[in-house]
């Protein structure tokens, strides 16, 4: 249990930077969903994730425009009107991939979204680790582990917190959605660490974390 109690506090400490904390560009969840989204003429269109074009659909500061494809062509591109009148041709595709443009009504189940490099190799060593755990453990000693395990994981997220000086929000809202991840793993369903002490534990991280996002 130890090499994996060190492990773990070096790979947390990775989750929490700018390149372990980023979901990588070509597993963005829109963007996926995007490739295999049909569009369609009279469609309702928003700004996508390529975006470039400033503010020909009438958006900006906070407001979203909202646009109809008027004409959907071959290439992977699409004539929109948008509201303040304007019609232009946009991405939809084209170029390797790129997409200037997401329906209007599309929506992402968070459920679905890819972890973080850095959030996924802490799952995935957890899994392989507490696999061979559980085949030789009774389950008293197992869940005896498991509180361990989770008990390390707040106290390393405890003190990148306390050691970070740059008020980040960032930094913080990456530690806020890796502390959730792990949540979710250790209780697994209900057959894993109990909620109670799931909550115990965190209790002054998470009141640490909201305090510093306010």
């Amino acid at each position: 249990l130890r090499p994996l109690l060190q492990w773990l506090a070096q790979t947390l400490a990775a989750a929490l930077t700018d390149k372990g904390g980023m979901v990588p560009e070509h597993m963005n969840p829109m963007r996926l969903a995007l490739k295999t989204y049909v569009f369609a003429d009279d469609m309702k269109v928003v700004r996508g994730p390529d975006w470039k074009w400033g503010r020909q659909d009438g958006g900006g500061d906070g407001e979203v425009a909202v646009g109809k494809i008027t004409i959907l062509k071959d290439n992977g591109w699409a004539k929109v009107l948008w509201t303040n009148g304007h019609e232009d041709s946009y991405r939809v595709g084209s170029e390797g991939g790129l997409f200037d443009l997401q329906p209007f009504d599309l929506v992402i189940n968070a459920d679905d979204e890819p972890l973080p490099v850095a959030v996924q190799a802490i799952v995935e060593a957890l899994e392989i680790a507490l696999k061979l755990l559980r085949e030789r453990l009774p389950d008293k000693a197992f869940q005896h582990c498991l509180g361990v395990v989770w008990s390390a994981c707040v106290d390393v997220l405890e003190t990148c917190l306390h050691d970070d000086m740059t008020g980040n929000a960032d930094y913080i809202t990456r530690a806020d959605a890796v502390l959730k991840r792990l949540h979710n793993y250790m209780h697994a369903g209900g057959e894993g660490v109990p909620e109670e002490a799931l909550e115990r534990r965190s209790a002054a991280l998470h009141a640490t974390i909201r305090a510093s996002l306010l």
